[in-house]
């Protein structure tokens, strides 16, 4: 079969125009199904994940909870019977570099 396009004809072979036209609606079909797989594995992926930060979500809560509860319950007699003492006297650590520190005390 012979086509004229302006001043040039072009022969055409049926049977490997149909292969041609064959091969490419399957692997664009192969494609499409490859990409529908693909979203339906992401799909219940995230749905695997959302399930997860949900009950985490719920662990966090209660562990907060339990905390706020425990926290309650601290109290200054608590802790002279667990074996806490006042100290006698209390130092801070200053704001001073090290080396300051050294040069004030004459230690070099």
């Amino acid at each position: 079969m012979t086509f004229k396009v302006g001043k040039y004809k072009i022969k055409i072979n049926q049977r490997k125009t149909f292969y041609l036209a064959g091969f490419t609606v399957l692997a664009l079909f192969s494609f499409y199904i490859f990409n529908l797989g693909f979203t339906v594995f992401n799909i219940t992926k995230i749905t695997q994940l959302e399930n997860q930060i949900s009950f985490l979500d719920r662990k966090v809560g209660e562990m907060e909870s339990t905390l706020i509860s425990h926290r309650n319950d601290i109290n200054l007699n608590m802790a002279y019977a667990m074996g806490f003492e006042e100290t006698e006297r209390i130092k801070f650590i200053p704001r001073k570099s090290v080396a300051t520190l050294l040069v004030g005390n004459n230690i070099q």
